[in-house]
């Protein structure tokens, strides 16, 4: 892959979510600091691949 190539898929696919430290906290709580919710992996959920799924699961709800 080439430079361009690779900031061309970060600038697609890359996302920032600003949060306060409460969202953080249940976040956090959730076990989906850092983790997928199960339900992302399951062909016949909702959340099956959508990349808001950890935060949809915590009740947080993004804004762009």
């Amino acid at each position: 892959m080439t430079i361009e190539g690779l900031r061309n898929l970060l600038n697609e696919q890359l996302k920032f979510v600003v949060m306060t430290r409460e969202e953080y906290a249940y976040l956090s709580k959730q076990g989906l600091r850092d983790a997928m919710p199960i339900s992302f992996y399951q062909r016949e959920h909702k959340h099956y691949k959508q990349v808001s799924a950890r935060y949809d699961v915590a009740g947080i709800t993004l804004v762009e």
